[in-house]
């Protein structure tokens, strides 16, 4: 005869919430117990942005959830810009069409813009 054993084991260390399962099927006879079967997995040990920011606060070497690849993103300053009520209401316009806010819309022409400038000046010279 097949028995089955299933337990569950969780602790929480560092922040990090370990849990796993232990699933083991055995046989009971007049030899003793037979293991047929013995499997453990463990959940997803990779920690949220707060858990690391805690753990840097805590003075933890946390270097290894960086990867380097990734870019550096600007800072972004706030501008103000004067629009017509006309071209307000054509960026209104565009931005219902695609679905997206007039902000996007207004960054959007205005880096087609740039885009265009540079490729106009690196063509001439």
């Amino acid at each position: 005869m097949l028995y089955r054993s299933v337990s569950e084991i969780s602790t929480n260390l560092y922040g990090f919430k370990w849990i796993g399962f232990t699933i083991t099927i055995f046989t009971l006879d007049s030899y003793g117990i037979t293991v047929i079967l013995n499997y453990m997995k463990k959940a997803n040990n990779k920690p949220t942005p707060e858990e690391i920011a805690n753990m840097a606060n805590d003075g933890k070497d946390i270097s290894k959830y960086f990867t380097n690849k990734g870019t550096m993103k600007q800072p972004i300053r706030r501008v103000n810009v004067d629009f017509t009520e006309e071209m307000l209401h054509e960026l209104d316009q565009i931005a219902s069409e695609l679905n997206v806010s007039r902000q996007a819309v207004i960054k959007m022409y205005l880096q087609q813009a740039l885009d265009q400038h540079y490729l106009a000046t690196n063509k001439v010279s």
